[in-house]
């Protein structure tokens, strides 16, 4: 029999929300830095964001190369006022630049952002000037990796961190088969919080306190976050602030130990890491692929739980992005008779008792970008 989603009262989500707070105040400290630029977060068009409908994108749950192609275009297009996608594609990177395409293969096929999107966006950059050896899609796991890199041009690079996901995330590297690609993280790159652990570790053990960048990353000197629309059971969304976040570094999971209560931090881990310079100073794009979205039962997600969305965003403000993002997501909950992520607890396909979609605010507060909704300029545009 399937169990009832619990439903928090405000006061309850207020009491938690001071718990965790207050079992996690930071004292947080960092290594490694990346100069401020025009495009460092939220970037070129603070608050902007675009939504581009299609309602031939997806039939059937079967991605549509063509409609989707001209969703990303534009998406591009409006966002940056270009008179066409070139244009607008090198509005914001050029033959200089080493970018980082950072993908999203997490889950049920249905909710891994399709060929199409990412196979426009690898030929936007090209049309930007950016030489095909500095364009790298990277994902933290060669072993998610390796599900689309069937999907990608031959001259594109492919990098990960790891090979896969270990319950002990502390290494600087885990690449038992030696393979290629796989490059490891950077002692020289970090942020150190002691107050966030998990079970057994030391506050007095660097490896344990710290989450260090992925090599990859230091690399790049601007990065696409091309995130799906996916329901989180720890964050409530897993969008382009949580592809970012915990995606980038090592040691991730002692950020949402705790199931039942509030010893869970990814309302202050993410912001904090994405505040880093070594992220929020190179992401210059972010794109949530909403063709198809996921409502319940997430990241991996079930096949019950898909719906046919059809709408990509495209901001250079993350924040906003999420914001805008995550309206779509509760929508669908409320419509299918479950509360939004905010005042949602365990059920049968969610062990979280409490979620932390608060992470979109924080991250606001935090400066990397607007979260208000009535400073957004959403433009929602169908364009079939």
């Amino acid at each position: 029999m399937r169990t009832q989603n619990r439903i928090f009262s405000r006061r309850e989500l207020l009491q938690r929300t001071g718990a965790a707070a207050q079992m996690a105040a930071l004292s947080a400290t960092f290594r490694g830095a990346w100069p401020q630029t025009r495009y460092s977060l939220p970037g070129l068009y603070p608050g902007r964001v675009v939504g581009i409908k299609h309602s031939a994108a997806s039939v059937r749950m079967a991605y549509q190369a063509e409609p989707i192609r001209d969703m990303v275009r534009a998406g591009l297009k409006e966002l940056t006022g270009a008179p066409d996608a070139v244009t607008a594609w090198k509005q914001l990177f050029g033959p200089e630049d080493v970018v980082g395409v950072k993908v999203n293969p997490n889950g049920i096929e249905q909710i891994v952002s399709s060929p199409a999107a990412l196979n426009e966006i690898l030929q936007g950059l090209r049309s930007a000037g950016v030489s095909p050896g500095s364009i790298v899609v990277y994902e933290r796991y060669r072993n998610l990796l390796n599900r689309i890199s069937g999907w990608l041009p031959d001259w594109v690079k492919q990098e990960s961190a790891a090979w896969d996901y270990t319950a002990d995330q502390t290494g600087l590297s885990y690449n038992p088969s030696n393979l290629s690609g796989i490059t490891g993280y950077n002692a020289n790159f970090y942020v150190d919080c002691p107050e966030f652990l998990n079970s057994g570790y030391s506050p007095r053990n660097p490896a344990q306190t710290r989450s260090y960048v992925a090599n990859a990353v230091t690399k790049f000197t601007k990065i696409v976050n091309l995130s799906v629309l996916k329901d989180h059971q720890a964050s409530g969304f897993t969008l382009g602030l949580k592809n970012l976040c915990q995606g980038m570094v090592n040691n991730v999971n002692r950020a949402h130990p705790d199931v039942t209560g509030p010893g869970n931090y990814l309302n202050q881990f993410i912001p904090l890491v994405v505040g880093q310079s070594w992220i929020r100073n190179k992401v210059v794009l972010s794109i949530v692929d909403g063709t198809h979205g996921l409502w319940n039962a997430g990241p991996t997600g079930k096949p019950q739980f898909v719906w046919e969305h059809n709408t990509m965003y495209f901001a250079t403000d993350v924040v906003a992005c999420d914001t805008i993002a995550a309206k779509a997501i509760d929508a669908q909950r409320i419509l299918a008779g479950l509360p939004p992520e905010a005042k949602s607890g365990a059920d049968d396909w969610d062990r979280y008792d409490f979620r932390q979609p608060d992470h979109i605010e924080r991250a606001g507060q935090a400066g990397l970008g607007v979260w208000q909704s009535d400073r957004i300029d959403y433009r929602p545009i169908a364009i079939g």
